[in-house]
């Protein structure tokens, strides 16, 4: 009896150790402006982890969503993506500049390099 009673304890504590939220309640965040929910649902789609699977669309619109908030991993993030083509995006140096001098400036040091190569190429353009 007594060992039935500290299983029945041990598994009420595991389940309540399960606390990552669901899809819907990042979705949730995501879409009340919250930016680390938004760069979670990107990389959710990006994945394949997402309730419908892999959806490059979906993923690059939640990422496009956390870099025009501000977050400067998003858009390091994205300023990459168009610098390569991922995610279903077109090659854009001047947009992958531009994202990426946004994250430079907001402290991603990640992008420093990127933006210097950039401007070694010529397309990063001065901003005033």
């Amino acid at each position: 009896m007594r060992k039935n009673l500290w299983l029945l304890v041990f598994c009420i504590f595991l389940s309540s150790c399960d606390s990552y939220p669901s899809q819907e309640d990042i979705e949730n965040k995501a879409n009340a402006g919250d930016s680390a929910a938004q760069i979670e649902l990107y990389k959710m789609y990006s994945s394949g982890r997402a309730s419908g699977g892999k959806n490059d669309s979906e993923a690059i619109k939640w990422l496009k969503r956390a870099a025009e908030s501000g977050n400067p991993d998003a858009q390091y993030t994205l300023g990459t993506a168009y610098s390569n083509g991922w995610e279903g995006l077109t090659k854009n140096s001047k947009l992958s500049a531009q994202w990426l001098e946004l994250a430079v400036k907001g402290g991603n040091k990640s992008a420093l390099f990127l933006t210097a190569m950039n401007c070694m190429a010529g397309e990063l353009r001065k901003t005033t």
